[in-house]
Formats: structure tokens, sequence, C-alpha cells
């Protein structure tokens, strides 16, 4: 952000040279990717303004996909979803490959299932894969698989993590898509098979500095830590996320396994985290760890409402998200809470339902 600022001081006309243009589009996606949205739409209309003028495609593609991606994570779904949807059309027509894979992959991040006609992160991977763009198609594969755990889909998710492609993956990605593995097995409660892939993830992601993948790795470290009994490594890990991530990103997959083991303190340091980060694709996590944390014994309209988000996640078929929160919910309640009681006895139920045999060890008794 701070070089291509300084590129941009005092320049009142971009129209002047097409990479003046480009740079002011580029400056709207780090805003983005920074948590910085008002400042992220106001550099994309700046950029928008001056590429429609000097007719470059490209950019106005760029700039709409990161305008879009805002307007879907602030609530504002029909308009995020017919951008995203007419800059696929924009791009596939004028082979901007790249273009429609970004805006097939934040499509899938921020529009719910339910008001898609198709699946946008499946036909990033059709595509990433019919034009050979590896990188592309593994992140893809990667959220695909990721989707299909939290819907306790592990069958699926196994197969996209084991697809063909991942031969070709090296270093970090090959490591990503081992925890990954580790993580679908965690799930289910398969120990053995979780720590083997655990063990050769960590040993497989070398020196890779790539922030975002480098958190991303320990946050998931965390969670396969947590839910295969090792706590102490699991609180080791999340304390790397807490002391390297600056954005609340993160933060949900941790305080939702951090809530089952039972870690409060912990917990506790995570709430602060969300109150004072900055949100960068925040969907709900936010006020998943305030909703829950702000609960005491007594409470009804705080246990309500927290459990009003939990059955959110639990009509969409997330069903990670809602066994996980339900026994955090319990946790944080005394031990002879009679709500605390009635979730255990809910988490359960919906773990013999869903074959989520990794959260058993959480549950009381």
């Amino acid at each position: 952000i701070e070089l291509i600022e300084e590129q941009l001081d005092d320049v009142d006309d971009l129209t002047a040279d097409p990479e003046l243009a480009r740079l002011a589009g580029l400056l709207a996606r780090a805003l983005f990717l920074d948590g910085d949205y008002d400042g992220a739409l106001v550099g994309a209309e700046r950029a928008l303004a001056a590429a429609e003028e000097l007719q470059l495609l490209p950019v106005i593609g760029e700039a709409l996909v990161t305008k879009a991606t805002i307007y879907g994570i602030q609530g504002r779904l029909v308009e995020s979803r017919l951008l995203l949807e007419s800059v696929i059309g924009l791009a596939k027509g004028e082979n901007l490959t790249e273009l429609a894979l970004r805006a097939y992959l934040n499509l899938g991040a921020v529009i719910p299932e339910a008001d898609l006609t198709g699946d946008p992160t499946v036909e990033a991977i059709e595509l990433g894969r019919s034009v050979g763009n590896l990188n592309f198609t593994l992140l893809a594969l990667t959220n695909r698989a990721g989707y299909l755990m939290v819907q306790g889909q592990f069958d699926e998710a196994e197969a996209a993590l084991r697809d063909p492609l991942w031969q070709s993956a090296a270093g970090a990605y090959h490591a990503v898509d081992l925890v990954l593995l580790g993580m679908n097995d965690a799930l289910q409660g398969h120990t053995a098979a979780a720590e083997e892939n655990l063990r050769e993830g960590r040993a497989a992601f070398g020196d890779d500095v790539d922030a975002q993948r480098t958190i991303g790795r320990d946050a998931n470290e965390a969670v396969v830590s947590a839910l295969i009994g090792r706590s102490s490594d699991a609180m080791s890990w999340a304390q790397r996320v807490l002391d390297d991530a600056e954005s609340v990103r993160w933060i949900e997959p941790l305080a939702r396994v951090l809530l089952s083991v039972g870690e409060r303190r912990q917990v506790e340091k995570l709430a602060v985290a969300c109150r004072t980060r900055r949100a960068t694709i925040d969907l709900r996590q936010r006020a998943f760890v305030l909703a829950l944390v702000e609960v005491r014994p007594g409470d009804a309209v705080g246990l309500a409402a927290a459990e009003a988000l939990i059955a959110g996640v639990a009509a969409e078929g997330l069903v990670v998200d809602e066994v996980g929160w339900t026994i955090g919910l319990a946790r944080w309640l005394p031990q002879d809470n009679v709500d605390r009681a009635r979730l255990m006895a809910r988490a359960r139920e919906r773990i013999q339902e869903t074959g989520l045999g990794g959260f058993v060890r959480f549950l009381d008794g």
C-alpha cells in the first residue's frame, strides 16, 4: 500500500497514463485485503472512472471484483452476485482467465449457496484445470475441500484433497494439502491418521515465508491438535496466530475449538483480538466470538442470541460449525447449569448423526 500510494501521490488525472489506472486498481485490492473496506471502495471507484475512459477492461474487471466482494461481505448480496457474475462473463469473453478465476472464488466465498445457480468453486477448478493454472486450481480445490468438510461431507472432501493435480504440488502447497487431510481425519475422530498427516505436513512446509499460508497453517495446526487431544500444542499454535495475524480472519475456527476444549482464558484473548483487529473477509466470525463470550448464567437474552447464531449455520448445513459452537457455548456455562446440560445433549445427538467423532472428547462425561 505504501509503495503504490507513493506512486499515486499528487496525481490528479489517472488517465494520463494507463499504468496509473492499473496502480489505482491494485491499491483498491490491497486496501480490501488489509480490511480497509471504505478506502477500497473509494479506490475502486477512482480506478473504474479512469479505466472506463481508457477502455482498460482488465482494470475495470479487477476493480469490480474488489467492489463486489466488499458488497457481499457487507450483506449487499444481490448487487455482489450480479456484479461478480457479470465480471465472469466479461473475463471469459475477453480471455482474461485469472480475472475469471478470482471472480469465481470470491463469488463462492461471499454468496450463500442457496443464492447461486451452480457451484462457482467447482467452475473455478474446471476452468483452472483447462488452462493449466496450477496456483488457482489448487487454491480452489482447497476452498472446495474446506467447504465440504464443514458440511460433514468427509469422503468428498478427501477426494478433493487427493485429486491427482496435488501430485504436481510441492513445498507449502503440498504441506497445506497434508494438514487439511489431517483436519478431515481429526474431525471424524481418526486420531492416528490425523497425527501422521500433521507430521508430514509440518515437515513439507519448509521455510515458506508467505504470511497467509503461514498463519493458515498455524490456525489449522491449532484446530487439529485440539481435536486429537494435544491441548498444549493447540495453545501454542493458537498463540502464534494471535501474535502474527493482524486480522480476525483466522480467529473464528480457533475460538470455536478452544471453546470446545474449555480454554476460557485463551478464548477471552481471541475476543479482545476481535474487538481490536481489522476485518478481512469477516463472515460472521466476530459476531460468533463476541456473542458467545458475553453469555453469563441466567442471561436468557444473551443465550438466545448465541443460539440463534448457531441455528443460522445449522440451517446452512454447516455441521462442524454447529456442533463446535454448541459445545463451546455449553462449556462457557458452569458445570451444574441446566442450559449446559441441554446444549451438551444436543451436541451429542448431532455428533451421532453426522459422524463428527473428533468432538466426542469435548462432551461432558
